[in-house]
């Protein structure tokens, strides 16, 4: 297991070091950032072939990964016509359970907040079987036919975990496509609070966009995304920013130019990017949200670095994520950073950097049944709020890690309808939520503060409701939907 010389953070899952020098300590367990797209040391699948370092970054370079291409039409539904004001939402998985119910799940709630445009699973390292039963788990769901799957092939190796979003994504943008101009690249433990659209409403949140007002919508030349606690914006850091991986023959300058242009002596605006770059504009996370054509180099420049990257990287390196901050940097892009889009972690320095406020102005406990029920029912495509919850770290009120963690195969959480109450992780959800005095939680290690609680049990509470609405939607009728609708004692739909 590697363990980073560096104090971590908690930064939005990411488990990185604040000023962007470390990266994750956990080897991918339950805590740190999420190994919500891959599999983990550890949790090898046996359905999945781990490919060669060597022989995998040779076949992406020539871009030739094999794609089985998803048929997935709607059983019930009706097609969608294009329209100019959509998003086409991306986000890759694999084949675990693990992966399958959190997929579930964000198609559940696009549905549940009308998001418009198509949204395409990008599943990696399935066998020819599991093709078959995830496609047609996918078909008897019956969800819009805009709701599509891509199956490609394994990425993942054993010295990285997050190799399949920049791969993945770029194998389905070069043989399947986009249908709309905008793209956004999501993950997996996102669910939809109000829809993404190309209009940018919170571009009042940007700390810094050269040449004066922040665009007001995604176009050529503006790439978007999310701020992450990767490195710090302050005007007071100067110099050259620092990769801090080590090369043999190269130092700082050289390894940047090598990893983001293929040559020690090329031409890349990595050579010389400095703190206050990377601090104001470069230090993002998903989503990530550009016009087609700026996606027409992206996916390029993603796979190419972070092949490089990888060459370079220790395990556990957030090599996806940085991959992505330098192909921008290479070609002088600079990224518009928002802080609107998503909330994930109630501990500084992330929070500071999401849309917390509407939930901070909420007067009542999100854990009471009718009062969250109402909130995302009526609610949820309010302004002001963030487009989504990044549920990736755990929280007392909900922990993705409670539904299929280590399962290789099998049906996921969500088609498991004959459980009920046998189920340890249904029993959690409809376990009743405590609510400390702040004597009890400054005794905790995290969520100190009333307003941390306030917010952990909004976010937290707002997954049970989700969760257990797309286990009734799939399991109607069933002792699973039966149990979440009454609870073990038939007192509460909390």
């Amino acid at each position: 297991m590697f363990t980073s010389p560096l104090r971590l953070s908690r930064a939005a899952c990411a488990g990185v070091a604040i000023l962007g020098l470390g990266s994750l300590a956990s080897g991918g367990q339950p805590g740190s950032r999420s190994c919500a797209e891959a599999e983990c040391p550890g949790q090898e699948s046996s359905l999945l072939q781990v490919h060669s370092a060597a022989a995998k970054d040779q076949v992406l370079l020539q871009t030739k990964q094999q794609v089985t291409p998803a048929t997935p039409q709607s059983l019930g539904g009706q097609a969608e016509t294009s329209g100019p004001g959509e998003v086409h939402c991306v986000f890759t998985t694999d084949c675990r359970p693990f992966n399958l119910w959190q997929a579930e799940l964000l198609f559940f709630s696009a549905l549940q907040v009308g998001q418009p445009g198509p949204i395409t699973q990008i599943v990696s390292g399935c066998s020819e079987e599991k093709v078959r039963e995830v496609s047609q788990r996918h078909q008897k769901l019956e969800w819009p036919n805009r709701f599509k799957q891509h199956f490609v092939e394994r990425f993942n190796d054993k010295k990285s975990i997050w190799l399949s979003k920049p791969y993945g994504v770029k194998s389905w943008y070069r043989s399947a496509g986009p249908e709309r101009d905008v793209v956004a690249v999501l993950d997996p433990d996102f669910v939809f609070m109000r829809p993404l659209t190309p209009e940018l409403d919170g571009r009042g949140t940007a700390i810094a966009w050269p040449g004066g007002d922040a665009p007001q919508r995604v176009k050529p030349g503006v790439v978007v995304a999310q701020r992450y606690s990767l490195v710090y914006p302050d005007d007071r850091q100067t110099g050259p920013w620092q990769l801090r991986l080590t090369a043999k023959g190269m130092d700082n300058a050289a390894l940047l130019t090598y990893v983001c242009s293929g040559s020690t002596t090329g031409t890349s605006g990595c050579t010389n990017v400095t703190k206050h770059e990377m601090g104001f504009y470069q230090s993002t996370g998903v989503p990530y949200i550009a016009h087609r054509d700026d996606w027409d180099w992206l996916v390029d420049d993603w796979a190419d670095i972070t092949v490089r990257l990888h060459e370079h990287s220790h395990q556990g390196f957030l090599v996806d994520m940085w991959s992505w901050i330098l192909a921008n940097v290479h070609r002088k892009q600079k990224q518009l950073v928002l802080h609107n889009f998503m909330i994930s972690d109630v501990e500084p320095p992330q929070y500071n950097y999401e849309a917390w406020s509407v939930v901070d102005a909420r007067a009542d406990d999100a854990c009471d049944a009718p009062s969250i029920e109402a909130f995302l029912g009526n609610q949820m495509k309010a302004a002001g709020l963030p487009h989504f919850i990044h549920y990736c770290v755990p929280s007392e009120s909900f922990n993705k890690y409670w539904f299929d963690w280590g399962a290789d195969s099998g049906p996921n959480a969500l088609e498991r309808c004959d459980e009920g109450g046998s189920s340890s992780g249904l029993k959690n959800i409809m376990t009743q939520v405590p609510v400390r005095t702040q004597q009890e939680l400054s005794e905790l290690k995290r969520v100190k503060t009333m307003e941390g609680q306030h917010r952990s049990r909004f976010m937290g509470c707002a997954m049970r409701s989700l969760f257990k609405s797309a286990l009734r939607r799939s399991c109607e009728g069933r002792p699973s939907a039966a149990f979440v609708s009454q609870g073990a004692t038939g007192d509460s739909k909390m």
